[in-house]
């Protein structure tokens, strides 16, 4: 999707505290509810390799797709997320501080330049990023429960959506995780770099006349203009609600992705306990009824429709 097809499905009218709120829920996100999930899930993984051939295969696609940037691998792609989600709070920290400067309280899509949507389209992918990095946890934690109890209950596995989820976007998930995760002072060098062109329709060819792609759009080059970010910036519905589901399921993610590492640890002492299989079970069922709305909605807007 270029950015003039990405300006054209974006509401008429967006108003800023609308992106000023999507950005707030997703930096709560990563720093209080994604960042400490991964940390454990990093010391956990250090310790107790990973036996899973999904886990394996993932590792393999991470690192085939990463751009590393000349640092060291970790000892498995967990660890190499883990150590870079500070980074990722840190881009969506100066996100949020620039919004005022370069967004206008009333924002009309068709008065859009290419540095407003590529804000615009960094925090809904932002907003998605740090959603699916839950998906993925949760993802990694059942596939090894199950690598080591192939007699694992079907109510301790996450849904058949979020697992179809987690595995068709790995790969566009970790080439946008390798993007917004390059170095801050990177990060807002190209932000500065993106020219304020106008991108109405009727500019389309002008604009790209001058311009080369990558400048209008620094992430086109790397396959990341169709992903799909926040619906509420491409539909109308009640932003309210959407951001009170998103929030509250991933709440309710970090307390289940907690116990269901307690319950791997469980496995490998060869314990039991029943307490936390039934709030595993509880969990999932909440989490499932917040996501199925949100899922709904991103269905609605997907690239084919």
């Amino acid at each position: 999707m270029s950015i003039f097809t990405f300006v054209k499905k974006l509401l008429p009218r967006i108003d800023r505290m609308t992106v000023a709120e999507d950005l707030r829920t997703t930096e709560k996100e990563a720093d209080g509810i994604v960042l400490p999930a991964w940390n454990a899930a990093a010391d956990h993984f250090k310790v107790n390799k990973p036996a899973s051939s999904e886990f394996e295969e993932m590792n393999a696609l991470f690192y085939r797709h990463y751009d590393m940037r000349k640092a060291n691998k970790a000892q498995n792609f967990v660890q190499d997320i883990a150590r870079r989600i500070s980074v990722l709070h840190e881009n969506i920290v100066y996100l949020q501080s620039v919004l005022d400067k370069h967004l206008e309280k009333d924002i009309i899509t068709e008065g859009l330049t290419a540095k407003n949507a590529f804000i615009l389209r960094s925090a809904s992918n932002l907003s998605l990023t740090t959603r699916y990095l839950l998906a993925l946890l949760n993802y990694l934690y059942t596939v090894e429960a199950k690598h080591h109890d192939i007699g694992l209950e079907p109510s301790l596995e996450i849904s058949k959506a979020e697992l179809k989820y987690v595995d068709q976007n790995f790969v566009r998930f970790v080439k946008l995780f390798s993007e917004y995760t390059m170095p801050t002072k990177d990060f807002k060098a190209l932000v500065g770099e993106v020219p304020e062109v106008f991108l109405a329709q009727q500019n389309d060819q002008a604009a790209s006349g001058f311009f080369k792609s990558n400048e209008l759009d620094p992430f086109e080059r790397y396959g990341l203009s169709g992903f799909v970010g926040n619906p509420i910036y491409r539909i109308r519905l009640v932003v309210a609600k959407w951001q009170n589901d998103r929030y509250e399921s991933a709440k309710a993610k970090k307390q289940q992705l907690e116990l269901r590492l307690l319950y791997l640890q469980m496995q490998k002492d060869n314990t039991t306990d029943p307490s936390v299989v039934k709030e595993i079970e509880r969990l999932q069922t909440r989490i499932e009824n917040y996501d199925r709305y949100l899922r709904e909605v991103e269905e609605n807007i997907s690239e084919d429709k």
